[in-house]
């Protein structure tokens, strides 16, 4: 499917570029890997991304991930302990109070004597027996009668789920995909434990299933530390934080907003917040192979936060401005006429602090022509300026490069030079204390990216800003 879209930069904002869904799910499908494996290595999600694209914030959907991540962790536990559960199962001792003319258990002596003083000639007695229906069965039987309850209607609002706008529709099914294929996993264990198994006789009233009464259920569970149940309580604790149901309509609500801003060709947004990923996995894996191994690390919505040996902490900074370190915000300036004015920093797709020092500046060049791109050279050199950061780092897909007819000579060697740069997947310019990386980087899967020319470049990279951590 093809759409005809406008461009995002000056040059192209009168020439109408087609957006290949295509494109946009490749772009998505090493997104979401990428953003798999950061997790993989331990990494504490605070705050989902947001993509701010033309002044509207976009929440990007990896909430889907965790959250499939969590419906795999309950279905591998129902599958792993729920056989526990069938053959020891949790049971309640209840007494029952019988009336009849022979005796069935231990006799209650006072309610005999009541049935006597009223002239009945029967005899009641206490009989005690064992009964499925304990406070952990009923628990576990309300949390999978809601869980199936909310797993049907996700499945059916996915289904059904679309967006007129391109990107977030592409973005939104890629992200969903993982999930969708764990709710249907999930719904099969809940119906098979369900059906062939005594829960099919524990009684639950309608009321059981709401998610306040499953709350108060799951604390008690966990109050009496019953095993396997107890496990169980914990992960519907989990889940009642946020669950299936309410995700899905956050992000329907988000896909309105969506159709009613017209944003039109955002997908660069995708690609800095995937380049975003890539230096963040790739300090992680140096760090890693240093021995420096991270205390902790944890994305927010604009930032990963790494924090090493010793205290010392590396913040990649998506998107957002630096504070308090443009010489040009902060300078002294003069207007000869007595005004004040506010001169606002650069703001570069990505910047590298360790400690307060600003070490390296990024920006991401997704779909844009060779000229622009060699002026986005001289920006990066700008902000090395601007912020005194040793390195700068311009990354461009080179999938995506188009080149147009230049008039201007110096320009056409600037083509020629990002050309090179495009076949030799990256190039490292070097002057005593300054580096500048140039690294074409096209959006792949992680096993891909690893055997890459452009991701040694970015290795060395990441190599020189630990230097800085010393």
């Amino acid at each position: 499917m093809l759409g005809k879209l406008r461009g995002m930069s000056s040059a192209e904002d009168t020439n109408d570029v087609e957006i290949s869904r295509k494109d946009i799910e490749a772009l998505a499908k090493a997104l979401i890997d990428i953003y798999y494996i950061i997790l993989s290595l331990g990494v504490i999600v605070y705050e989902t991304t947001k993509i701010t694209a033309r002044g509207h914030k976009i929440t990007l959907p990896s909430d889907f991930i965790k959250h499939a991540l969590l419906i795999k962790r309950i279905s591998k536990a129902l599958e792993e302990i729920i056989w526990r559960v069938l053959y020891s199962p949790s049971l309640a001792l209840i007494e029952e109070t019988r009336i009849s003319n022979s005796p069935e258990g231990r006799l209650d002596i006072p309610l005999t004597s009541r049935l006597r003083a009223q002239g009945l000639s029967m005899i009641a007695t206490k009989r005690r027996r064992l009964s499925m229906e304990s406070i952990e069965n009923i628990f576990l039987k309300s949390f999978l009668k809601r869980l199936d309850i909310d797993v049907s209607s996700a499945l059916s609002k996915l289904s059904n789920f679309t967006s007129d706008d391109i990107i977030y529709d592409v973005l939104l099914k890629e992200f969903t995909k993982d999930f969708r294929e764990s709710l249907l996993t999930l719904r099969k264990h809940i119906r098979r434990i369900i059906e062939k198994s005594f829960l099919k006789h524990v009684r639950v009233s309608k009321h059981f299933v709401s998610y306040s009464t499953i709350k108060r259920f799951a604390y008690r569970v966990l109050e009496r530390g019953v095993y396997p149940y107890d496990k169980i309580a914990q992960l519907a604790l989990e889940y009642l934080r946020e669950n299936t149901l309410t995700l899905l309509s956050r992000y329907e609500a988000d896909a309105e907003v969506l159709r009613d801003l017209k944003l039109r060709l955002w997908d660069y947004k995708l690609y800095e917040v995937y380049v975003f990923y890539i230096m963040t996995y790739a300090i992680l894996q140096e760090l890693l192979k240093e021995k420096l191994a991270p205390l902790t690390a944890g994305l927010y919505s604009d930032e990963a936060l790494i924090t090493v040996n010793l205290g010392s902490k590396i913040k990649i900074l998506y998107d957002r401005s630096i504070p308090c370190s443009s010489w040009i915000s902060h300078g002294k300036y003069s207007v000869f006429n007595g005004d004040e004015i506010s001169i606002p920093s650069g703001r570069p797709d990505i910047a590298i602090q360790i400690s307060s020092s600003v070490i390296a500046v990024c920006d991401a060049k997704y779909r844009i022509s060779a000229a622009e791109l060699s002026e986005a050279r001289f920006k990066v050199l700008g902000y090395m300026n601007e912020y005194s950061a040793p390195i700068g780092v311009l990354v461009f897909d080179p999938q995506h490069l188009m080149y147009k007819e230049a008039l201007d000579e110096e320009i056409r060697e600037d083509i020629e030079l990002m050309d090179k740069i495009r076949k030799y997947r990256g190039i490292l310019i070097e002057s005593k204390n300054k580096s500048l990386y140039l690294v074409a980087l096209s959006p792949v899967r992680h096993t891909e990216l690893m055997e890459t020319r452009e991701y040694r470049i970015l290795k060395d990279l990441c190599s020189k800003l630990i230097h800085y951590l010393r």
